[in-house]
């Protein structure tokens, strides 16, 4: 048989039309699989990342309920414990393990939130924690702590390139390997030795809502005035400024531009609102003690107001401290200013003044109904004092309270912070005060 010229070419034109359909099927299936595990991918990191932040919260609440000892303090702690409870909880359902593989956990989860409750109940109704409970409260507080180190070294390891190419099985559907989940279940041997029970960021974020006296004692101010302010705290010449975007929220402000760095200015008063100077910093040659007294001359050359440096924090070579107001021998948490200084030259790089700004008044710090002695007895036992000092304290409702300010050791040797009020001795804040190679931050 003979086939024709023509003939032959509608042969080879089909099975080629063939192959590249099946090529492109091919192609295009491949493309699904691809995004279906990068898609899953994605989910099990992001869940991962909420699971292991949810757990570090509940770790330092638990361990701040060791020391409350105010029905107050227990609320808080509760509530806070409840709300991280369920984000982990979520977390943890969108997770490969089932929910009854994971039980334990579970209930670890729902329970650590009501035990708290139940003893915030316990202390309004008059009634003392026993050393049983304290005992709960610390086998729960390490608890906590090991299932977050777990989560935070499986998240550690599954941010590692390629690993979950490994993980995943040939059939998408079939989801992940029995090593991931392996890796989770392990959480509920952590819990082997959790007792069977019965039954909130630095001072830095607080609010920013309300009046300021300061600037509305201000006058305001002209537009090229706040462009001589703005090129002052950029260190460049007014004519390379360009306008911004302005604000006009609770401190309304004039915003600049140089290059990549940027300044906010008042519009009363012309203070600057905040300043970051954008550039590379490599080599590290400036120490904290030098950055600290590089950041009070900077402090001292800009207002009259006296400042006491509290925490800090290093980060890609700038060195950010908190500078608290200090009025007499009282330190304002509410009026803080934060700043930054390059650790290769000492150039202030960043300012923040909007707590300064939203909160500074000339106070009176008011005299104390009770001793620092009798502050002392109202603490939990389970403190050893260092120090003391007078502090006021911002709430969330926009208020302040004067407090004592016990910087304590606790049962595992932790550095805390407890807050007294100095008008009717009700425990008002306890921090945890966590030192890490940037820095120190409380919590």
């Amino acid at each position: 048989m003979i086939v024709s010229r023509r003939n032959l070419i509608r042969v080879i034109s089909f099975f080629t039309a063939i192959i590249i359909a099946l090529g492109a099927f091919v192609f295009i299936e491949k493309s699904k699989v691809k995004k279906l595990k990068t898609d899953a991918e994605y989910r099990y990191n992001m869940n991962l990342s909420e699971l292991n932040g949810s757990l570090y919260n509940i770790s330092l609440a638990l361990r701040k309920s060791l020391y409350a000892s105010s029905a107050t303090q227990f609320g808080v702690i509760a509530a806070e414990l409840s709300a991280e409870s369920t984000v982990a909880k979520n977390a943890l359902s969108q997770l490969p393990p089932s929910a009854e593989e994971i039980s334990n956990v579970n209930k670890f989860l729902s329970q650590v939130g009501d035990y708290t409750l139940y003893l915030s109940k316990k202390v309004i109704s008059g009634h003392n924690i026993s050393d049983d409970e304290r005992t709960n409260l610390h086998t729960l507080a390490v608890s906590a702590a090991s299932l977050s180190g777990k989560v935070e070294n499986i998240k550690a390891y599954y941010e590692q390139e390629g690993v979950w190419d490994l993980e995943f099985s040939k059939d998408i559907e079939e989801s992940v390997s029995g090593s991931f989940s392996d890796n989770l279940l392990e959480l509920e041997e952590l819990l082997s030795d959790y007792p069977t029970l019965i039954y909130d960021g630095p001072f830095s974020d607080h609010m920013l809502n309300g009046t300021s006296l300061l600037l509305d004692n201000s006058q305001e101010i002209a537009l090229e005035e706040a462009i001589t302010v703005a090129s002052e705290a950029l260190k460049t010449d007014a004519e390379n400024i360009k306008r911004a975007e302005d604000i006009n929220g609770n401190i309304p402000s004039f915003c600049f531009n140089f290059g990549e760095s940027s300044v906010a200015v008042t519009k009363k008063g012309g203070y600057v609102l905040y300043m970051r100077i954008y550039r590379e910093i490599v080599e590290h040659k400036i120490s904290y003690e030098d950055a600290l007294e590089l950041g009070q001359k900077y402090l001292q050359t800009a207002t009259e107001t006296k400042f006491e440096p509290t925490y800090y924090f290093s980060d890609e070579g700038v060195c950010v401290i908190n500078f608290a107001a200090k009025v007499g021998t009282t330190l304002c948490y509410t009026d803080l200013v934060k700043v930054g200084i390059a650790l290769d030259t000492g150039e202030i790089v960043l300012l923040e003044s909007a707590g300064y700004l939203s909160n500074h008044y000339d106070r009176t710090i008011i005299a104390p109904s009770y001793s620092v002695a009798d502050a002392t007895e109202k603490l939990s036992k389970s403190l050893k004092v260092n120090a003391v000092k007078r502090a006021i304290i911002p709430t969330d409702g926009n208020k302040e309270k004067h407090c004592y300010e016990f910087n304590c050791t606790g049962i595992d040797n932790e550095e805390l912070l407890v807050y007294m009020n100095v008008k009717n001795l009700e425990e008002e804040k306890i921090l945890l005060v966590l030192k890490t190679d940037g820095g120190t931050l409380v919590k």
